[in-house]
């Protein structure tokens, strides 16, 4: 076995023996997690496991170290930057558009209620994470300085598509149980521009993507009511500001996904302010067939 290879816990599965390998640093929003997943059995199944588990650190990890099934955060194959996820063959979706922002959806919330949870948001502040004070593990630094600089983030609706996506458990042939709890919530989704800028200049961006509201049964998973959310990946060659990447430590990744995560509060029911990050998640491979996956958070607001 590679020594360099990580050490985690067996999870049994009907057909397959999954791996979840939980590095020893703990969760926080200006640090990071590692893990890796090992299957005797369908390759593709378990790296859309690492995809699912790498926004999960804490529950990941805490679930590793005790012998038991990974939970699913809910999220969907809509995720901008989760393409090839579980839920694509989890869950089918049937996708209604609606004729404007003012049309109240199935769901009985209107596409303008998303696009004003996330505009005018006003200046709030992002923290820069201080890689020397990270420790061990998976980082990523850059030309950023630690600490506070002035935010500015915001939606704006051009005339994008407005669509409510009907979601449901794809019929199995029952010859399996999943791995994971997989849970297929109906989903509003406006396609709108974001404006995402930092008073330092490392961030000057004007980004197409969508806004995302979940119909979960049993509310939204975080507990902090109901939420809009934002996922996509930034390709670091294009940005406007000048953000750069110096060095990976303590070795560079097979493959690197930087990613863009935002969420916000949708009406009065909601108990937590606007929030994100900006992180880097990379793969590595090892000769004994562990996948090994890391998640480092730049910054955070």
């Amino acid at each position: 076995m590679d020594e360099h290879a990580p050490r985690g816990v067996d999870i049994p599965h009907p057909d397959q023996k999954w791996r979840l390998e939980a590095h020893a640093r703990p969760w926080s929003l200006s640090g990071g997690f590692s893990f890796a997943l090992a299957s005797e059995g369908r390759y593709s199944s378990a790296m859309a496991f690492v995809a699912m588990a790498s926004r999960l650190g804490m529950c990941a990890s805490l679930l590793a170290s005790v012998g038991l099934p990974a939970c699913d955060d809910g999220r969907d194959s809509g995720d901008q930057y989760d393409e090839g996820s579980t839920n694509d063959r989890e869950c089918e979706d049937t996708v209604m558009v609606l004729a404007s922002l003012a049309e109240v959806s199935a769901g009985g919330v209107a596409g303008q209620e998303l696009v004003d949870a996330a505009s005018n948001l006003g200046t709030r502040i992002l923290t820069w994470t201080d890689t020397d004070a990270v420790g061990d593990g998976f980082v990523v630094v850059t030309n950023a300085t630690p600490g506070p600089v002035d935010l500015t983030l915001g939606a704006v609706y051009d005339g994008g598509e407005i669509r409510y996506v009907a979601s449901e458990r794809a019929p199995g042939d029952g010859s399996e149980e999943p791995a994971i709890y997989i849970e297929c919530p109906d989903r509003l989704e406006v396609d709108v521009t974001l404006g995402f800028s930092t008073s330092d200049g490392l961030f000057a961006e004007q980004f197409q993507t969508r806004l995302v509201h979940r119909f979960y049964e049993q509310g939204d998973p975080a507990g902090s009511g109901p939420r809009v959310y934002v996922d996509d990946r930034l390709d670091m060659d294009t940005l406007a500001g000048d953000l750069e990447v110096a060095e990976m430590q303590p070795d560079a990744p097979e493959t690197l996904v930087h990613t863009f995560s935002a969420s916000f509060p949708l009406g009065p029911d909601s108990m937590s302010p606007p929030k994100g990050s900006v992180g880097s998640q990379g793969t590595w491979s090892y000769p004994n067939g562990i996948e090994s996956a890391a998640f480092f958070t730049m910054a955070s607001w």
